[in-house]
């Protein structure tokens, strides 16, 4: 064989894995099922868009303080806070024109990609009771009199 042959012939398969192992679009999804790793800890993540001026952003935030709320929060969500100020172009992106916004997103895997999605949109600020509703929380069992 051809020096030059020989060459080629060991360098199509080394770059084959480069681009394999570096996301090219060369893939071994037919010989290797890829293994996903959890970019977040839950499912649903909860987005709240607020600025440090907006009045109503100050009421939501001592309302998404309450103990049972951040107890919801905690065992069901990961939780961002976007400040408008600092992150413009993610207010654009997420479309958002009036604060406080408070967002639902659904992270999921499907054929091996990473998507998200918008659950719920909520612009204003919740009291306790609706933040409960919005968080899907189940109610107390009501205790019976005797």
């Amino acid at each position: 064989m051809n020096k030059q042959k020989l060459t080629k012939l060991t360098l199509i398969p080394i770059l084959f894995l480069v681009m394999c192992i570096m996301g090219g679009k060369w893939n071994l999804r037919d010989r290797i099922k890829p293994v996903l790793v959890k970019k977040y800890k839950h499912d649903y993540s909860i987005v709240y868009i607020t600025a440090k001026w907006c009045p109503a952003c100050r009421v939501m935030r001592r309302n998404l303080a309450h103990p049972d709320i951040v107890k919801t929060i905690k065992q069901n969500y990961n939780y961002f806070v976007v400040d408008v100020d600092k992150n413009p172009s993610y207010c654009k992106k997420m479309r958002i024109s009036l604060l406080p916004t408070t967002v639902i997103i659904h992270h999921y895997v499907r054929n091996g990609k990473y998507g998200n999605f918008e659950r719920k949109r909520y612009i204003g600020s919740l009291s306790v009771s609706q933040l409960k509703n919005f968080l899907k929380l189940p109610k107390s069992p009501i205790s019976k009199k005797s």
